[in-house]
């Protein structure tokens, strides 16, 4: 819709359907024959994948010395665990399927691929469980309620609706990001290919796999946030020092090609809502921020309710004010919701 900017669209197809589509704006930088980007040091394939092997590694060390000490919740780990795998599995069902012989070797490496990450999810789980419950014991409150099967508690409740707050506003102040590198003329974010956008647009039984597959990404960024910040704790001795380096760290490792100091700006106020978030009202509202921020960063949204692929943004829609509605009934703990307080008191000389 910019007037004077000429975007090249590029598109491919197989039979009467469209199967592939690259937006090129005027600042994409073409992709240079033979270029090596593995030794950048702060890019992803070197420096998050470095320190990726490093947190699955403490994190092994860490619940195999708990579970030698006979620490850790494991009832605990093993409902999140599950809850997981049950996620991951609605990904397989939403996928298409052909009465093949390869199928086979898709729904076997579709599930080595999620038992290793539910593996790995309750490993994360009783390393982290106990540190958190000596040294921040407040943001497993509603976590382990929830566990518990307690969806009618106030503080769950409460840390839902915290979590929806979280979410909506990150995705503004990146939205707000976007808008200030147009006005102001300055490099714009990097357009980062999601594929549940890809996914949601096929309707469906594609669309639960979408909400699923953000929420499943939600859990395990959570997992692997937290413990980068469980190490960095152990290794600093002090929170203050280990939430200045974990903010340093998630700043150039998924730094982008847009302005700097743009950047930094926005990113501060991420970074600010989501440690006041973390340690005032602890996990769940972190998972709940994650997943709402995933939907409306990652479905497809309109306000053209007929267009074809509307039926996202009325799921995504639909997913966030269910949370709301039963964040906000729970949190009343069995209180009204209007409640008239002349006619409640009582009368005088009654």
């Amino acid at each position: 819709e910019a007037e004077g900017i000429a975007i090249r669209v590029e598109a491919a197809g197989l039979g009467d359907k469209a199967v592939w589509f690259r937006i090129v704006e005027p600042w994409v930088e073409p992709t240079r024959p033979g270029a090596d980007e593995a030794l950048d040091i702060w890019g992803m394939p070197v420096g998050f994948s470095a320190w990726y092997v490093i947190v699955l590694m403490v994190g092994g060390l860490l619940a195999w010395r708990n579970l030698r000490l006979g620490r850790g919740d494991r009832r605990g780990a093993f409902r999140i665990a599950i809850f997981f795998g049950a996620v991951r599995v609605v990904w397989l069902l939403a996928a298409d399927h052909l009465p093949a012989r390869a199928e086979i070797y898709v729904i076997t490496h579709h599930f080595a691929w999620a038992a290793w990450q539910v593996c790995l999810v309750w490993v994360f789980y009783i390393a982290l469980e106990p540190y958190a419950r000596r040294l921040w014991p407040h943001i497993l409150t509603s976590w382990v309620r929830l566990l518990d099967g307690r969806f009618r508690d106030p503080l769950v409740g409460r840390a839902v609706l915290v979590g929806v707050v979280m979410g909506a506003v990150n995705r503004l102040l990146l939205a707000a990001m976007e808008w200030t590198s147009l006005v102001l003329a300055l490099e714009p974010p990097a357009t980062i290919f999601e594929l549940w956008s890809a996914v949601a647009l096929r309707g469906g039984r594609h669309l639960a796999g979408a909400v699923n597959g953000v929420l499943a990404i939600s859990i395990w960024n959570l997992f692997m946030v937290v413990m980068m910040f469980l190490l960095l704790k152990l290794l600093l001795r002090k929170t203050w020092a280990a939430v200045i380096v974990e903010s340093v760290m998630l700043v150039f490792l998924f730094r982008g090609p847009e302005d700097f100091r743009l950047m930094v700006a926005f990113d501060i106020g991420i970074l600010v809502i989501f440690w006041t978030v973390l340690f005032r009202f602890g996990l769940v509202s972190v998972l709940v921020g994650f997943t709402v921020g995933g939907l409306l960063r990652a479905m497809p949204l309109t306000f053209d309710l007929s267009a074809w692929y509307a039926s996202s943004t009325w799921i995504t829609v639909l997913v966030i004010a269910a949370l709301t509605a039963w964040g906000f009934y729970v949190s009343l703990a069995g209180r009204p919701v209007f409640r008239d307080q002349l006619l409640s008191e009582p009368a005088p000389g009654s």
